[in-house]
């Protein structure tokens, strides 16, 4: 069975990734004048499972791909600035 796995880096520390969780919560209307008008508050996280198997979830800014997607992406990239540098 292959491993599905993205290996990425989240502060520093090499870890799998896993996918993404979106949650989301009611907040109620703030009393105060000029305050929070209440309803949906949503946000998506990355889960990631760190060398010691422990699972976290982290902000998706915190996460930085370093795996063989990421390089085939990051090579692609390069060929096509280089062809529109030649233009």
């Amino acid at each position: 069975m292959k491993n599905s796995y993205r290996l990425c880096e989240v502060k520093g520390k090499i870890c799998y990734f896993h996918g993404w969780e979106h949650k989301s919560r009611l907040v109620d209307a703030s009393p105060m004048i000029g305050g929070h008008p209440g309803g949906l508050v949503e946000q998506h996280l990355a889960i990631v499972e760190y060398p010691d198997g422990c699972i976290h979830e982290c902000y998706p800014d915190e996460v930085r791909f370093c795996d063989e997607t990421h390089c085939f992406l990051s090579a692609m990239e390069e060929h096509y600035a280089k062809k529109e540098a030649n233009k």
